[in-house]
């Protein structure tokens, strides 16, 4: 079984929780807009089908343990395709060029390739050949939901 869970290993991690952010609702509007702006650029036409939003809150901590949870949230959206081999294999060329051309730092192996956005949003597309299906998504900065921390009692 292949878990899919690229943004978690990218931390959030800050000595103290920063003031206000964009809200989780904004943050999803953009990281939707992130991965759509790939899907339409690559000339590679799939059949995309939109997976459920999940947010999470594993990567928001404070502290030098990681493990003191700041309230905030990532959000990730993520789109699946059947592909075979082949046809992967020149979406992920074809998106490392497009990233490459749009001066994204660019991490990538064979089956994945993920960048940064210059506001911090993370897109991937990764390859899972056990079950021959592309992942394209991505993921926002740790966020507040409301945009503004919890007040301090």
């Amino acid at each position: 079984m292949l878990l899919v869970i690229i943004g978690a290993v990218a931390m959030c991690a800050v000595e103290q929780p920063p003031g206000s952010s964009m809200t989780k609702k904004a943050a999803y509007q953009r990281t939707a807009a992130v991965v759509a702006a790939t899907r339409n650029a690559v000339a590679e036409r799939l059949s995309w089908t939109r997976q459920p939003n999940n947010d999470y809150s594993g990567s928001c901590t404070s502290g030098m343990s990681g493990s003191d949870f700041t309230g905030q949230v990532q959000t990730e959206v993520e789109f699946t395709a059947p592909v075979r081999r082949e046809q992967a294999l020149r979406y992920l060329a074809e998106v490392r060029e497009l990233w490459a051309a749009r001066e994204y730092p660019v991490n990538n192996s064979s089956e994945l390739v993920s960048a940064r956005t210059a506001d911090d949003f993370k897109v991937y597309v990764k390859y899972s050949p056990a079950i021959d299906t592309l992942h394209l998504g991505g993921s926002s900065p740790c966020v507040w939901p409301s945009g503004e921390p919890p007040s301090a009692n």
